[in-house]
């Protein structure tokens, strides 16, 4: 047990403030790769217009961002004046919902129950034997004691690109394997990614992919809007954004500035909920 964690077992029996959510395995648990992605703790915000997560990773490299509507769950009440702020252990809040199936042909029900002092979730899952329901309770942490939430900058970014996400997540899985840094850079209309190799064992090739008549910049005569990341973001974020069933994405960025990806999800043609990456440049090492 973490020391946050004994800190919400001595803050004493539960308060007034409440949340109970009814939904499924297909929603929950794809929408919980945002943060989980991040972050191991984060505070969230259960309000009456949804529920919304803002994060950033200790090293102040990569945020995220999620919103969900409260018309997506099957039942969304908050008890409390305000707001529920309350602060969860993510992996295990994911681990817990694990048995809640999120294929085509399952609809495995979720009930989460929670306060500020701690989180109750059910699974109920059919078998060919016997309806089996799984519950786990989990002590919520202490909100003074995680990680600050971050302010998300409203950006002019000077580059963009519509690439559609199963492009997007080959492309970065592609440039993966022994590249430490990826750069985005306009070219003549299209979004052009290269790899740059590992620093530590050179290598006597590169990579690059294109995704032809994607992007737009603010002067098309400007060649050099580009900016190199770190891979070793990029590729769980890439990851993330698949697991989390998007229908619609965006890229953003500029040169030696963060790239934004913002994305959506629908569900029987509403918005279910949306959300936003953010990843910090690598700065003045020639990119």
């Amino acid at each position: 047990m973490s020391k946050s964690e004994k800190q919400a077992r001595l803050l004493g029996g539960p308060s007034g403030d409440s949340a109970s959510i009814s939904a499924n395995g297909r929603l929950i648990r794809p929408a919980l790769e945002v943060p989980d992605c991040v972050v191991d703790e984060a505070k969230i915000h259960f309000k009456t217009d949804g529920v919304h997560i803002q994060a950033v990773d200790p090293a102040n490299v990569s945020m995220c961002r999620l919103d969900m509507e409260p018309s997506a769950f099957n039942d969304y009440d908050v008890n409390a004046d305000d707001e529920l702020l309350a602060g969860l252990n993510i992996t295990r809040f994911t681990d817990n919902l694990s048995h809640a199936r999120l294929g085509k042909r399952t609809n495995d029900p979720v009930e989460i129950d929670i306060d500020e002092t701690r989180t109750i979730i059910e699974v109920s899952r059919d078998y060919d034997s016997a309806t089996v329901h799984y519950a786990d309770e989990q002590l919520n942490i202490d909100t003074d004691a995680i990680r600050q939430e971050p302010e998300l900058p409203d950006l002019d970014l000077s580059g963009e690109a519509d690439v559609g996400i199963d492009a997007f997540v080959d492309a970065i899985k592609h440039l993966n394997g022994g590249n430490d840094h990826a750069t985005l850079q306009y070219r003549d209309g299209s979004l052009v990614i290269t790899g740059d190799g590992n620093e530590d064992s050179p290598v006597d090739w590169s990579s690059a992919v294109e995704f032809e008549d994607t992007a737009t910049v603010d002067d098309p005569d400007d060649e050099r809007v580009r900016a190199k990341y770190s891979m070793s973001y990029l590729h769980p974020i890439a990851k993330a954004l698949k697991a989390t069933k998007a229908d619609e994405m965006s890229l953003t960025w500029g040169t030696e500035y963060p790239l934004i990806i913002d994305f959506e999800r629908s569900i029987d043609e509403e918005t279910a909920y949306t959300g936003s990456f953010m990843l910090a440049p690598r700065i003045g090492d020639g990119a």
